[in-house]
């Protein structure tokens, strides 16, 4: 069963960073400071917690792996499902570019950051599969630069030609997860 979670975490993590080679635009005025820690936290993350799986017997029933296994399954056909909606029109992380459209089609439909909410959630259910400290706090600091990101990038809405539609779009969504009320 260590394999096949190995496997299915690894799948995630090289979606993760085929993305950012063939999908995401890079922009020539990204933030270099920011994104060379964001990648070194990154790959700290994702090296630690594939050893961690790897390496050890890992505590945990049958059903629990399981679950695992299914939702990074589920995980990974949602990532790739909401591709399809930004190919070639997205671009990197600490990207300073203005937005010039409002994409509200896949999971954009419920959530204002559905990559990063996919990204969480994937690196939350590693951390409380391997239940172990240093992922954690690596999973802490990943989720504090996608949360300031995600802040910075609404205020860029919010600052554009985009302002009102996005205000409205911004009441009907929730950041990184569905809004239920």
């Amino acid at each position: 069963m260590t394999s096949l979670l190995f496997i299915a975490v690894a799948a995630n993590y090289i979606s993760f960073f085929l993305s950012v080679v063939f999908i995401f635009n890079r922009d020539k005025n990204i933030d270099i400071v920011k994104y060379r820690f964001f990648q070194i936290v990154t790959v700290s993350f994702w090296i630690y917690t594939m050893a961690a799986i790897w390496t050890h017997d890992l505590p945990g029933v049958v059903l629990q792996q399981l679950l695992f296994l299914g939702a990074q399954f589920v995980l990974l056909v949602l990532f790739w499902w909401n591709v399809r909606y930004v190919k070639g029109v997205f671009s990197l992380i600490f990207s300073p570019d203005e937005p010039n459209f409002l994409q509200s089609g896949g999971l954009y439909r419920w959530v204002r950051h559905p990559f990063y909410a996919i990204y969480l959630s994937t690196y939350l259910l590693v951390v409380l599969y391997v239940k172990d400290l240093i992922s954690a706090i690596l999973f802490c600091v990943l989720s504090l630069i996608y949360y300031i990101e995600a802040l910075a990038e609404e205020k860029k809405f919010i600052q554009s030609d985009l302002s009102e539609e996005y205000q409205s779009y911004r009441d009907k969504t929730g950041m990184f997860l569905p809004k239920i009320f």
